[in-house]
């Protein structure tokens, strides 16, 4: 997880915080990542949309990350839920993954937690969102 806060446009943060906000109005138990998110929400920066720089991970964006512990290098597209195609080349914004690398510029380390223990991942590039 990186110290610093992270950087969203106005409309993702306007999202993410509203379905965050849903969660909590039905007393729902966030699971951990969702907590994260809930706490990196509540520290962003934001920005207008226009101003956010194209290498920052962003709904829609195409981040190609490299495993740390494994090197593995791969890339895919962070979408909301309804956006997943069943591949590898979505991820939702709201997996561990996705929590951790929303707001993250090329360049940031993260971990989040996967079955196996805690990942770490390193932002190799960001390809901003078509259109």
């Amino acid at each position: 997880m990186n110290d610093t806060c992270i950087l969203l446009g106005l409309p993702d943060y306007k999202k993410l915080s509203g379905v965050v906000a849903a969660m909590k109005a039905k007393r729902r138990s966030l699971e951990l990542h969702m907590r994260r998110l809930d706490n990196e929400l509540e520290t962003a920066d934001v920005v207008d949309e226009i101003d956010l720089p194209d290498d920052v991970v962003s709904i829609g964006s195409t981040a190609s990350i490299i495993d740390l512990g494994t090197g593995e290098r791969f890339s895919f597209r962070l979408v909301f839920p309804a956006e997943l195609d069943g591949t590898a080349a979505t991820a939702s914004v709201f997996s561990p993954l996705g929590v951790a690398v929303i707001g993250e510029r090329a360049g940031s380390t993260v971990s989040c937690m996967a079955p196996s223990g805690e990942k770490r991942f390193a932002v190799e590039s960001v390809a901003a969102q078509a259109g």
